[in-house]
């Protein structure tokens, strides 16, 4: 599926099929709301393999998060940049059975919670549900500065002081290869 345009990015992945590839043109795609995927084996990636090609912005976005993956697996990010989000930049709802997500050779820039977040799994179901052999490989994440007040307005003093911030936040992985990836600058406020 062929994709030019922030409208038409929603739409292929509403309509997208298992096993699908959604390829986005070269352009700067202003993303006004979080973006999900529900559907088994699709792959999202940039059309010419240069992740600095394709800019998925969270700048104008209403949520604080950017990219997510909901009740599905076998989902490949690649060749993107996620930028400008002030929560996460790929979210896994691992509460859902996220299991086999793989995120390749992509730039997480100025996100000001986590770049890749997997979320708690119920105890119950722990051990049916915790991801499972996913990846992450030939990453840049970075930020342009310590984190403010103002990147994440519920990053309060009260709360973790400017502070809740980190490359990458997964709970209850399991056999995931994080490899050749690159953080710079992804500090707090305190620059902790």
């Amino acid at each position: 599926v062929e994709v030019s345009n922030v409208e038409s990015l929603f739409a292929a992945v509403e309509r997208v099929r298992p096993g699908a590839t959604i390829r986005l043109a070269d352009g700067h795609y202003w993303m006004p709301r979080y973006l999900e995927i529900r559907t088994d084996r699709v792959t999202l990636r940039g059309a010419s393999g240069r992740r600095e090609g394709v800019v998925l912005d969270g700048a104008r976005s209403r949520d604080g998060e950017l990219v997510g993956v909901r009740g599905c697996s076998d989902v490949t990010f690649a060749d993107l940049t996620l930028q400008n989000i002030k929560w996460n930049g790929f979210k896994l709802n691992s509460d859902s059975n996220i299991q086999r997500v793989t995120i390749r050779n992509c730039i997480l820039h100025n996100i000001w919670q986590r770049g890749v977040k997997g979320v708690r799994v119920p105890q119950a179901q722990l051990e049916t549900m915790r991801p499972r052999d996913c990846r992450v490989q030939y990453c840049l994440f970075y930020n342009d500065h310590p984190k403010r007040f103002e990147d994440d307005p519920a990053d309060t003093p009260q709360n973790f002081d400017g502070n809740y911030i980190g490359g990458i936040d997964i709970m209850f992985a399991k056999n995931w290869v994080l490899s050749d990836n690159v953080f710079i600058g992804i500090h707090g406020r305190t620059r902790q």
